[in-house]
């Protein structure tokens, strides 16, 4: 472990930051389902995907969001 992990891993956040770093964790959350759901309503409205389409589309978005998710985890 090196000099900088061992001082960061000392370092305890206040209540106030605890909270504010989970409002901003969960407007980001809500900002994501907001787009994905206006995709969603974009493909099977507007561009006429039929239902079985915007299934795929889902899962195509799914396949994304856990791709990126083990990317920034390998990161790490």
């Amino acid at each position: 472990m090196s000099a900088v992990t061992k001082d960061a891993s000392a370092v305890k956040l206040s209540l106030k930051e605890k909270i504010a770093y989970s409002c901003t964790d969960m407007a980001g959350n809500l900002l994501y389902v907001t787009i994905s759901s206006y995709i969603m309503y974009f493909y099977t409205d507007v561009f006429h995907i039929p239902p079985a389409g915007a299934l795929g589309a889902g899962t195509i978005l799914l396949v994304a969001r856990f791709a990126a998710a083990v990317s920034a985890e390998t990161e790490a």
